[in-house]
Formats: C-alpha cells, structure tokens, sequence
C-alpha cells in the first residue's frame, strides 16, 4: 500500500498561503497606520484647542472668621504594644514578621 503525502503537502500549501495572506493584510494596516503620512491634515484639530485663560485665586476668602475658628485635627499617636498575658509574662501577642509564611 502506498504512502500517499499529497493530501498533507496539499493542506500545508493552503496554511502558508493563508499565513502570508494575513502578514500582508498586517503590514499594509501597520504601514497605513503608522508610517503613511497624510499630507493637509493636521494632527490636532482646531476645535480640541482651548483657549488660554487667566486663573485668578481670591485669597480674600481665607480670612473669613469661619475658617479661622477651625480647629486642626491632633496628631495620631503610634500604637502602643499590648501587655503581655496574665500568667506569662514574656509572651507578646501576634508574630515577630507578620508577613512571612507559616
């Protein structure tokens, strides 16, 4: 009985076509895409561009009475380490590196 490998050489002949089918598809999109130039376009339009305006701070507004009667929040104090248990007096609760795996 015969090895017949055309049937294998006939699939593989239309794989490569479709291959080079879709790198070309892909480097005409890249080159439109990237590389093409368009002559008499502008790349931002005009209608994007806002007109520069002048941002004017009142600062009169500080000195209103009310805000001058806030107060500022205290400073937060650092935890501070829980006493040991009853009964053992070196043991501390938690671990030393609580990030470390068991």
């Amino acid at each position: 009985m015969p090895i017949v490998f055309e049937k294998q050489k006939k699939t593989q002949r239309n794989l490569i076509l479709i291959l080079s089918g879709v790198l070309l598809i892909t480097i005409i999109v890249l080159w439109q895409g990237f590389f093409k130039k368009e002559e008499g376009k502008e790349i931002i339009p005009e209608s994007i561009i806002l007109p520069k305006k002048e941002i004017k701070i009142n600062f009169e507004i500080l000195k209103n009475p009310r805000l001058e009667k806030l107060q500022l929040f205290s400073d937060i104090e650092p935890f501070k380490e829980i006493p040991p248990l009853k009964g053992k007096p070196e043991e501390k609760l938690g671990r030393e590196n609580p990030f470390i795996s068991y």
